[in-house]
């Protein structure tokens, strides 16, 4: 598969799924200290920022099939993105979001 083709289909995607006007930032860094002591640090592959909502984007080489199979790991990794960045950005609306650029996919993770 082309990386360009990849690129653009992923460019493509978020527009249509999240509009016109989103902030697109690649590679944020995310910290978060939870209340019990625990310390928590990373990078989220995507954040799209539109009015009122952000969506934790993840980026994963394998298939659908494995993807499932780690459905609950997605969501506990990408829980502590999305609580971060709400955190951060002060958004109560975060969604997360799997895309499988080999698979074409962009699946919404829930958790």
């Amino acid at each position: 598969m082309d990386l360009m083709v990849m690129s653009d289909r992923l460019r493509a995607g978020v527009a249509t799924k999240f509009g016109a006007g989103e902030v697109v930032r690649r590679e944020w860094s995310v910290g978060l200290k939870r209340g019990n002591g625990t310390q928590m640090a990373g990078s989220a592959d995507l954040l799209v920022e539109t009015a009122g909502a952000l969506a934790v984007v993840d980026h994963k080489s394998y298939g659908v099939k494995k993807a499932t199979e780690k459905a609950g790991e997605l969501a506990g990794q990408m829980g502590v993105y999305a609580e971060a960045a709400a955190r951060e950005l002060g958004s109560h609306d975060v969604t997360m979001w799997v895309h499988l650029p080999l698979a074409g996919v962009v699946a919404e993770v829930v958790g």
